[in-house]
């Protein structure tokens, strides 16, 4: 089974939440470390409208961890408590869980 965890930050924060993944990362153990990936969404084009200050702006994170373990909920918990990567979020973070219906088709 596939994790999915995502969340916002400022836009302004976005050094800090990568910061703090590498904090997260490092902790994870070695297979879920392998395997870790994170995807932000792209920053939208759009000039900001004069009442909209770049602070204002906020970035969708994703991180994706594949074939985690049935423990995963704790040992996450305290990783992400350990990497402070919540001071720099503007919401819960939200999980969602997948399972391979057909395998992954090689792009060569």
């Amino acid at each position: 089974m596939d994790c999915y965890i995502y969340y916002q930050s400022r836009c302004q924060d976005q050094a800090l939440i990568l910061a703090a993944v590498q904090t997260l990362r490092t902790l994870l153990p070695s297979p879920l470390k392998e395997k870790f990936q994170l995807q932000r969404r792209p920053i939208p084009r759009k000039q900001t409208s004069s009442d909209e200050t770049a602070s204002d702006v906020l970035i969708t994170w994703m991180e994706i961890y594949h074939d985690i373990p049935d423990d995963f909920e704790n040992l996450l918990q305290e990783i992400v408590v350990k990497s402070s990567i919540e001071k720099w979020t503007v919401a819960e973070r939200k999980m969602e869980y997948f399972i391979p219906v057909l395998p992954a088709h090689n792009r060569h």
